[in-house]
Parts: C-alpha cells; sequence; structure tokens
C-alpha cells in the first residue's frame, strides 16, 4: 500500500481545509510500478471532520473524498492527549456505530523506553482489529495509525537540556480542542534558577 499525507497546519482550529489532517491510501506500491497516485487504485481517504472532533481527536474513514464515513476512529480520551504515564486508546466504529477495532499507543513499559521516547520520536503502538475483517478496511486502519502517530505522537515527550544556561524543558502532553493541539511543558533552570510550567 501507499500512504499520501499532505501537509497541514497542525496548531490551528480545524475549520478549514488547510488545517483538516487527512490521508490518501493506495493499492500497491506505486513509486516502485513507477505509477502515480489515482483514484483507480484508490483504497481509502482519512480525514478529520470539522471541528475536530470538538474535544477528542476524530477521524473519519471513507473510500473517497467526499463520500460517506464506513468508519470513525474517536480517542477515548478528552482534551489531554500525549504523555507517558498511560495508553491512549482511539476506538474505530462503523458507520451504524459498532465497534470494529481500536488503536493503541502503548504507554512506556520500563525506564529504557522512558528514555527512549523523551530522546528520540520513537513510539509503541498497537492495532486490534478482527481477523475476519476485509483487508482494505485493515489497510485503512494502519493508515490512520501512521497519521495519528505523525499528527498527535511525532514529538511526544520532547526533551531539550541546555547545559550552558542550564535549563531543561519537557513536553508534558497536549491539550486537545476543536483540532488545535497545544503543548503542555514544564520548565526548569535557566536565568532566574526557578522552575515553572506552560
Amino acid at each position: 500500500m501507499y500512504m499520501d499525507r499532505p501537509c497541514k497546519c497542525g496548531q490551528c482550529c480545524s475549520v478549514a481545509p488547510i488545517c483538516q489532517q487527512e490521508m490518501m491510501v493506495y493499492r500497491g506500491d506505486l513509486k516502485a510500478d513507477g505509477g502515480e497516485p489515482n483514484s483507480s487504485n484508490q483504497i481509502g481517504y482519512i480525514q478529520q471532520p470539522i471541528g475536530g472532533g470538538l474535544l477528542s481527536p476524530t477521524l473519519e474513514v471513507m473510500e473517497r473524498e467526499g463520500a460517506q464515513p464506513f468508519a470513525t476512529i474517536k480517542a477515548e480520551a478528552i482534551c489531554c492527549i500525549g504523555g507517558m504515564c498511560c495508553d491512549h486508546t482511539f476506538t474505530v466504529t462503523d458507520s451504524s456505530g459498532n465497534y470494529m477495532g481500536k488503536i493503541v499507543k502503548e504507554r512506556p513499559a520500563g525506564l529504557a523506553q522512558v528514555a527512549k521516547e523523551l530522546g528520540t520520536d520513537a513510539d509503541n503502538f498497537t492495532l486490534y482489529v478482527p481477523k475476519d475483517m476485509d483487508p482494505t478496511k485493515k489497510a485503512n486502519m494502519l493508515a490512520a495509525l501512521h497519521l495519528i502517530d505523525y499528527w498527535l505522537f511525532e514529538d511526544e515527550g520532547d526533551f531539550n537540556c541546555d547545559a550552558v544556561n542550564q535549563k531543561c524543558e519537557c513536553k508534558i502532553c497536549d491539550m486537545y480542542c476543536f483540532g488545535c493541539v497545544c503543548p503542555c511543558k514544564c520548565k526548569c533552570g535557566g536565568n532566574n534558577g526557578g522552575s515553572d510550567s506552560d
């Protein structure tokens, strides 16, 4: 499969197409085949709805842009996304509201994984789908997992330590509202020698 994620403005409310996260999913390895993405090999279109799901990150999965969604992916968390103290679950339901599966961004399982997440962009995800699910729907859920990672968890645990100015900064989590993702950070040290948080 081939996934195409256009560049979007990630720090604004999801009220216009320039701010709505989206991803197109295509069948086959287009680059190896020398082909170009087109409607004949497209198997899915994933888009953030207008309003972004209000206080909970939401994505809609459809066959083509503008089609009726056949699945909705919604975070179980309200307002606070990211952080390393708990798992983050995104439930997938069909157009009737029936459970189809879930995507789980797993919390670090030990100090080594905490250090890895603080110092890198590495994350652990688990995708739960029924064995008999249509392969096209599985492919769209896998693509949605990648979109969720790029959109919400790419800079999770962002840690910066400035030895020269004797200050450190660490992102605790992201606050989410209407598609807008705002980091909540903890700072210590620096010129005033104190600590504060944003």
